[in-house]
């Protein structure tokens, strides 16, 4: 037996294989020796084309001169920008005189498609996806938080987009990346509250900056729009002051690529912000229909404080109290219901025809939307305080106001939609277009496509259980 082949056997995912399998391996890869700092990968460059093992001396991980991971004889690299066909998010260069075993694709492919590659991917993936994001995250994060004026935090916050990207390409699921944006987005409204109140100082009374929205729920895509407020305690003799404040962070965020609610659910709308006392008064009680009210409830309902010492828990408390005690978790449940699954008569998926012709489903309007709204339902009537969408449903079956069964499988559907929502967000953005959720069924690979019908019959089927329960009619 080589040495070579003593060395993979030694190691995972090779040590199941026989001695035939380890030698014909051995036969098929190509000895590569390397210099002191020599690149073997680049950060950003050309994705790899085979599995590397280490054979003797050792390779860095680096990013920006910063060492991350250094690996020795027996460990692998190469194989998440080898089998995803995606930019290395690291430099990967020798440490020293440094040789390694290049397996070429089809080798390599056919190992980690074994039972023991399988596990070593499980494994290695999801440790190499936790360095990903540590690095990425930290890196988009410390440039956030350390910019100095203006115009170097837009700069900052522009970045976030490409941190996103990045982390997909690294191997990450699009739930941790959307908590990460969510992240990245408070820090850069933290930060532009801090240069805002050196600009314009802020009243001596507590108070509090609120997101809404997917961003409240840290749940947002690669292109989330903004909407919050900010409330303070005092009265309304105060606005002029926070009314500024909400001005310079609306629009420095604007200009970092993050647009205002069309709807203007914002810190800017005179009718959205005010004195905490008055705030929730005014949201139910402001005139309109009730249909609007529910609306505006379903919003409020999803608040998550991200600055400032004003308490907010006793205020949602008192939201949930409102609905509960009124016809508006009705008016609620029928808002869950309102926006359709694309799903036929016959089960099948109905499509419509897009700008650019292609035949389309919104995994926006008719996956995510329902399924956060049915959360938030329930999450009223199981009595917890919960925001995100994952959080409420489980919280919503341990308190048996839903089925597990039926809990599980909106958590599937639900992370079908973010992966796929993400995967066309990254492809409008690597091809010039504006970023939307308009996926192509066709396009999909077998498996997706299986995955998405499947999803969107989840979506219809609870939405009918809502229907029978909360009764039918239509908002008045």
């Amino acid at each position: 037996m080589s040495l070579d082949t003593e060395l993979l056997r030694t190691h995972v995912p090779f040590a199941e294989l026989d001695d035939a399998d380890l030698a014909a391996l051995v036969a098929a890869s190509e000895l590569v020796s390397l210099r002191d700092a020599q690149l073997v990968l680049e950060e950003g460059g050309a994705p790899s084309e085979a599995l590397y093992v280490v054979r003797t001396g050792s390779i860095e991980l680096d990013r920006d001169g910063e060492v991350f991971d250094v690996l020795g004889p027996g460990e692998s690299f190469g194989f998440p920008s080898l089998l995803s066909g995606s930019r290395p998010v690291f430099d990967v260069r020798a440490k020293g005189i440094t040789s390694c075993l290049k397996i070429p694709r089809g080798a390599a492919e056919r190992i980690l498609g074994s039972g023991p590659g399988l596990r070593y991917l499980a494994t290695g993936l999801r440790e190499r996806a936790a360095l990903v994001e540590r690095t990425l995250v930290t890196d988009a994060e410390r440039a956030i938080e350390t910019a100095g004026s203006r115009e170097e935090l837009i700069g900052a916050i522009r970045e976030v987009r490409a941190t996103a990207i990045a982390l997909r390409e690294g191997g990450y699921e699009a739930g941790p990346i959307a908590r990460a944006i969510a992240g990245l987005l408070d820090a850069g409204t933290r930060r532009a509250l801090s240069l805002a109140i050196l600009a314009h100082g802020v009243p001596d009374v507590a108070w509090a900056w609120v997101v809404f929205g997917s961003i409240a729920r840290r749940e947002p895509g690669l292109a989330p729009d903004q909407d919050h407020t900010i409330l303070w305690e005092g009265d309304g003799s105060l606005d002029p002051a926070f009314s500024a404040i909400a001005e310079f962070v609306t629009e420095t965020l604007s200009r970092a690529g993050v647009p205002p609610c069309e709807s203007g659910i914002l810190a800017t709308t005179p009718t959205w912000r005010g004195p905490v006392d008055s705030w929730a008064d005014a949201l139910v009680t402001r005139r309109g229909a009730r249909a609007k009210v529910a609306f505006r409830l379903a919003f409020a309902l999803d608040a998550r404080k991200v600055a400032g010492d004003l308490r907010t828990e006793s205020l949602l408390a008192r939201l949930t109290d409102e609905v509960l005690g009124s016809d508006l978790l009705w008016r609620l449940a029928r808002l869950a219901v309102e926006a359709r699954p694309p799903v036929g008569a016959l089960g099948g998926l109905v499509t419509e025809r897009a700008a650019d012709g292609r035949r389309v489903l919104d995994l926006k309007l008719g996956g995510l939307l329902p399924v956060t709204d049915i959360a938030r339902v329930e999450a009223i009537r199981g009595h917890h305080s919960s925001t995100e969408t994952h959080q409420r449903l489980r919280d919503s079956a341990a308190v048996g106001v839903i089925d597990h069964g039926e809990a599980q499988a909106l958590l599937e559907a639900f992370d079908t939609f973010l992966e796929l929502r993400l995967d066309r967000q990254v492809a409008c953005v690597r091809r010039g277009l504006p970023v939307d959720s308009l996926e192509e069924p066709a396009a999909l690979d077998p498996v997706s496509r299986t995955r998405l019908r499947a999803s969107y019959r989840v979506v219809d089927h609870v939405q009918e259980r809502l229907r029978r329960e909360f009764g039918g009619g239509r908002f008045g």
